[in-house]
């Protein structure tokens, strides 16, 4: 699509996602009213194409608020849990256990396989480790206030406050 048939953007769908992350020339999607998560190609979108490849069933996820994709994990905030969801098998999220009982949400960014959390006390980043709890890598020195958005890549984070 070059941008002149606004109707087909997205083949038609609109209003559904609550959290979106490039993953190549694909992008997943978290869909708040299917409660799934899907896979977009938009390289895909001709007439009889598939553009929209479901990952997880229908009603997978509770009550999904956000996404981040790091490098080998999709990590879901689904109501007050935190899901990691390897992408070797999507269809079966594993909850997350925060060091120290850290509060989850509302925004998730990765970087590599490190995870950046903006809570309502502080932002925080983790790290999974090889026996399977996740690891704390560091924390904001004071309550940060306002934040709209949250990116992250392998070295640093980055978000968006209103005044």
């Amino acid at each position: 699509n070059n941008g002149n048939e606004p109707w087909r953007v997205g083949a038609g769908w609109s209003g559904r996602a609550c959290g979106i992350a490039a993953d190549g020339a694909t992008f997943l999607v978290l869909d708040e009213v299917g409660k799934q998560l899907w896979r977009f190609d938009p390289a895909h979108t001709a007439w009889a194409e598939k553009p929209w490849v479901a990952l997880t069933p229908a009603n997978s996820l509770a009550a999904p608020r956000a996404l981040a994709l790091g490098d080998t994990v999709a990590w879901v905030l689904d109501g007050d849990k935190l899901l990691a969801l390897p992408y070797t098998d999507l269809a079966h999220p594993l909850p997350v256990e925060l060091p120290g009982g850290a509060g989850t949400g509302p925004f998730l960014a990765a970087g590599g396989d490190r995870l950046v959390i903006a809570a309502a006390d502080r932002v925080r980043a983790y790290t999974p480790t090889p026996a399977g709890p996740y690891a704390a890598l560091w924390e904001s020195a004071a309550p940060l206030q306002k934040v709209v958005a949250l990116a992250a890549d392998r070295e640093s984070a980055k978000l968006a406050r209103k005044k």
